[in-house]
């Protein structure tokens, strides 16, 4: 009787190797099968990114030749560009007229208090008075 014990006990031993080893397969193709499906969804991603980048070089080339062939001058800039130049302009007029405001100003300021002090002075004498 012992013997039919253990030779039972030897089946559902046997038969629980199996069960671990169909396990550990069943876990190591489930692994695998995560890795594979990682590995597409890179592929797929580098894929389209190199489809882009492909994409973007030519339309690249074609407008290079476009400036080769002369079909597309410099005189053509985008209107982002030329408005961006215009309010270069501006910036620049306005910096080159904050010395004059500020010039009238003080010889604005500088003709009020002479007249608080009653003196009528001409613009010739303040101009002279201020640039000095």
């Amino acid at each position: 009787m012992d013997n039919e014990n253990q030779d039972v006990e030897v089946e559902k031993t046997n038969e629980e190797v199996k069960n671990d080893q169909d396990n550990a397969g069943k876990v190591e193709e489930y692994k695998t099968a995560k890795t594979v499906e990682k590995l597409q969804k890179r592929l797929v991603k580098t894929t389209g990114d190199k489809h882009d980048l492909e994409e973007e070089l030519a339309n690249t080339k074609a407008e290079l030749e476009a400036y080769k062939s002369g079909k597309k001058t410099v005189k053509k800039l985008s209107e982002e560009d030329k408005a961006k130049q215009a309010q270069d302009a501006q910036v620049e007029e306005l910096k080159s007229l904050w010395p004059e405001l500020a010039r009238t100003k003080a010889l604005s300021e500088t003709s009020e208090v002479l007249k608080e002090q009653g003196l009528n002075v001409s613009a010739d004498v303040l101009n002279n008075l201020h640039s000095s």
